[in-house]
């Protein structure tokens, strides 16, 4: 795929994932949700669903995006083909933590945010897509709306802190921090 439309995949994910978000935003204020369908038998309530959506749609962006750029690194020939392939077959935190080093950077730490936000997430969305219906009982209990939101937040945030350690740009845009704001 070209570079191109994998920044269409990825911005679209990313796009899906502040849907998400101000929807929750929308269902913790008791705002009105449109919807042209609901299935017979029903669906989560909106806090739940809209915790679960912001949370997947997260998890897709980070991965398109963190494939997005080992895919510019293999373009630039910074990396060989056997690193692209063993990079793209790992876990997402493992890529997300180690991005930073195809640049002489150093690996991210998940003790602070807003890199935490993206361990939290994937630690989430396992406990989403598997679909144990016992653990995605317990992980949209555990989670608050809030919380929730605040992931979305320090997402952005690591998104762009990420675009800094790669050295992309050469500081934090306020206005794409502000993107994170629900």
């Amino acid at each position: 795929m070209k570079p191109e439309k994998r920044v269409e995949v990825w911005n679209t994910f990313f796009m899906i994932a502040r849907e998400q978000a101000i929807n929750l935003n929308k269902a913790i204020n008791n705002e009105p949700i449109k919807r042209d369908f609901i299935p017979k038998g029903g669906i989560l309530p909106d806090i739940e669903y809209f915790k679960l959506t912001t949370i997947l749609m997260c998890y897709f962006a980070i991965e398109s995006r963190i494939n997005h750029l080992i895919m510019e690194f293999k373009e630039k020939k910074e990396i060989s083909d056997t690193i692209l392939k063993e990079f793209l077959n790992s876990n997402t935190k493992i890529k997300w933590q180690f991005l930073p080093l195809y640049t002489k950077g150093e690996k991210i730490s998940y003790k602070d945010n807003p890199h935490k936000a993206i361990s939290e997430i994937c630690k989430r969305r396992n406990g989403i897509v598997h679909v144990d219906y016992g653990k995605l009982e317990n992980n949209l209990k555990k989670i608050s709306p809030k919380k929730t939101l605040g992931l979305f937040k320090q997402f952005v945030h690591a998104m762009e802190n990420m675009n800094v350690l790669l050295k992309r740009i050469s500081k934090e845009r306020k206005n794409v921090l502000k993107i994170g704001k629900i």
